[in-house]
């Protein structure tokens, strides 16, 4: 009857939505058929799972809104907590129906579409071992299938899919000042590179490089590790475009890694780009360290290297894109 006392709700409620309140959101949203609430209420859950799979709410949501849950792709969470939450919402369960929390009751609880949607073979194998087993939710062949896979036994764990969730990804950008003028050539060099340490392990997705407008360039990139092996060769021809960026746009490039590489934390990096193509824009001023989503990004100059090229203040490879680990 006072659609405009509801449209002033909803807009209060998306102001302040976050991960400690969306799961006591969500069915009213849901129940009142405001769609653009509802689908507020899923971004903010894909990008703040891991908390607010831990928020009071989460256990009071319907078997509906928990199938729903685990079978999305988009989940910024690790697997094991995911697990976790799922066993402790099947224990809350229980005890309001009066049975006792034992595994084969939670799993007939939870049913097999939320069991099967759980994507345990991601898990390390450590993780599985120390939290899921105890949890006695999956039989016994699953679960000797499982460590099976995990000890390279098995190449697939029937039942369980083997595919990470894609956690909203992040982008890391080195330079708040941006130019043109970085040439290439005999007399430059083309080798730019860069040593690069993490506070925690990350997976990264690709790396960004400065171009010109609509120009091509010929490009190797290597991501090395300490003993000089090659962990990721990306070699083509890649067509400079528009990066947008809140500190200025710029022409540039992303050279993707599929699949993403996993960097272990504090382990310097080297990544190397050699780059043949006409003079591109470049980058000054980055700090010696960046923190981002939780990560602190060290750069250092590589070793050896004359002042002409990439350094870490300074240069090539403006923004590295990656998702924790």
């Amino acid at each position: 009857m006072l659609p405009s006392l509801a449209g002033k709700c909803t807009e209060f409620l998306e102001r302040n939505l976050d991960a400690s309140n969306v799961f006591h959101v969500l069915p009213e949203a849901q129940k009142y058929e405001e769609k653009d609430l509802v689908d507020h209420c899923w971004e903010v859950i894909d990008k703040q799972a891991n908390e607010a799979v831990k928020s009071d709410g989460f256990v009071t949501i319907e078997k509906s809104v928990l199938e729903e849950l685990v079978q999305r792709d988009s989940l910024d969470v690790r697997e094991v907590e995911l697990f976790k939450a799922v066993d402790c919402w099947a224990t809350k369960e229980c005890e309001k129906q009066g049975l006792a929390a034992e595994g084969s009751v939670k799993r007939r609880i939870l049913g097999e579409q939320v069991v099967k949607a759980i994507r345990f073979p991601v898990m390390k194998e450590k993780e599985f071992a120390d939290v899921v087993l105890d949890c006695d939710v999956l039989t016994k062949k699953e679960s000797f299938d499982l460590m099976k896979y995990f000890n390279s036994v098995l190449n697939i764990p029937v039942g369980f899919s083997t595919v990470k969730r894609c956690a909203s990804r992040q982008r890391l950008r080195r330079f708040g000042s941006k130019f043109k003028g970085w040439h290439y050539g005999s007399t430059y060099g083309n080798c730019d590179s860069l040593i690069l340490m993490l506070s925690k392990s990350i997976e990264l997705h690709s790396v960004c490089l400065f171009g010109s407008e609509n120009n091509d360039y010929e490009v190797t990139v290597k991501i090395i590790d300490p003993n000089g092996v090659a962990l990721a060769t990306k070699t083509g021809t890649f067509t400079s475009e528009i990066i947008q960026d809140e500190a200025g746009d710029y022409h540039g490039f992303d050279i993707v890694f599929k699949p993403a590489i996993v960097l272990e934390a504090n382990i310097r990096y080297c990544v190397e780009a050699v780059i043949n193509g006409l003079p591109s824009w470049y980058g000054k001023d980055c700090p010696l360290t960046m923190e981002h989503s939780g990560v602190t990004f060290h750069f250092y100059k590589r070793p050896g290297r004359g002042t002409l090229r990439t350094t870490n203040d300074r240069g090539q490879i403006s923004e590295f894109e990656f998702t924790l680990n």
